[in-house]
């Protein structure tokens, strides 16, 4: 009787392994610090932006201001 072949296991690492595990390491080292820098340059962004938005709110109440003191005016 022939009986079909077992699986086993080797005791021993090839280095093409360890080469490409580690080539994926650093691969995913690589992504993340990339996310984490885009991620820096976003929050950033949305600081100036709000920044902004806050500079054109006090410009138009200002405006608001003297617009009704124009009207107050001209009653």
């Amino acid at each position: 009787m022939n009986e079909p072949e077992r699986w086993h296991l080797k005791k021993e690492i090839q280095v093409t392994h360890v080469v490409s595990t580690l080539l994926l390491v650093g691969a995913v080292f690589a992504y993340v610090s990339k996310i984490d820098q885009r991620l820096t340059i976003v929050e950033t962004q949305l600081i100036a932006q709000r920044d902004s938005t806050m500079v054109q709110r006090a410009q138009l109440e200002r405006m608001d201001a003297k617009l009704d003191r124009l009207i107050e005016r001209l009653k």
